[in-house]
């Protein structure tokens, strides 16, 4: 059986520390040794992951019939989001989203550096992603997305899609990069409505489906799966309703509840880990 090296899981809360609490009796020791670490860093990354995806969505395909040479409506002030277009068919180019160089908040979260999003047709369908030299408070995060409007227009429906993201934290004492490469993701969004029935994205809602593969230091592996979907809101910039499921190689399966999905009610941050009959809370970041 593989174990999860409780050195590196020292380290792990050293560096980053997640807010998990104990609901009701004390979690056996296994659960708190082999559980909660890997299950809260895969929370972690499909929840980042979810955040790029909307803030592509967001500043780039809700826009993509802009005829200015920067975008700025509902994006903070402290991204830069511009768009190229070809010197002789004015065709669109790319957009490059750039947050800067120190930590610029947005959708939730704290970025820094760039995403450029690339159309790889002239129906602005189907998209490339880089990421170059993003950040987060916490994690550098590398690799390619791949983009599809599956819905009539932009800003609705859409897939994201990578064989190569990875997530690395570093090592504050011995510098040493720590690295989570994650070999699959996939996410299907169903645009939901308009609260206030407006142009504006900000208010949106979103169901989504995910799978995601990845593999801890240690080298064993996880995969995440939501089939009956998520649901994500920009009101409150994280996922708040749905369920999915963890499984760790060779321990076994754990069930994460995001909420009932009530903007007013869930939006917390907070999801409820249910493994080996012992459940526990812990926060998205």
């Amino acid at each position: 059986m593989k174990k999860i090296n409780l050195l590196i899981i020292t380290l792990f809360i050293w560096v980053i520390s997640f807010n998990a609490c104990s609901t009701g009796s004390d979690p056996q020791p296994i659960v708190n040794d082999m559980f909660k670490i890997p299950i809260n860093y895969a929370l972690e990354f499909v929840n980042n992951n979810n955040r790029i995806a909307m803030e592509i969505n967001g500043i780039v395909l809700n826009h993509l019939n802009t005829t200015k040479d920067r975008i700025k409506t509902n994006v903070a002030e402290c991204i830069k989001a511009m768009v190229y277009r070809n010197a002789t068919t004015k065709a669109l180019d790319s957009v490059v989203v750039d947050y800067g160089n120190k930590l610029c908040y947005s959708n939730g979260t704290e970025f820094l550096g760039k995403v450029v999003v690339k159309p790889t047709d002239k129906s602005l369908k189907n998209f490339d992603v880089v990421l170059r030299k993003l950040k987060t408070r916490y994690f550098s995060i590398t690799g390619d997305l791949k983009v599809i409007i599956t819905g009539a227009k932009g800003g609705g429906d859409f897939t994201i899609s990578s064989s190569n993201l990875k997530y690395i934290i570093t090592d504050k004492i011995t510098d040493e990069k720590i690295q989570f490469p994650i070999s699959n993701y996939n996410s299907s969004y169903k645009f939901v409505r308009s609260e206030k029935e407006d142009p504006d994205y900000i208010d949106d809602v979103f169901t989504f489906t995910s799978t995601m593969n990845g593999v801890m230091p240690d080298g064993a592996t996880y995969t995440f799966t939501s089939k009956d979907g998520l649901k994500y809101t920009y009101r409150c910039k994280n996922i708040l309703g749905g369920k999915a499921s963890i499984e760790l190689s060779d321990l076994g399966e754990a069930i994460a509840d995001f909420g009932g999905g009530d903007v007013d009610r869930d939006c917390d941050k907070k999801v409820t880990v249910s493994v080996e009959g012992i459940e526990y809370s812990t926060d998205l970041r």
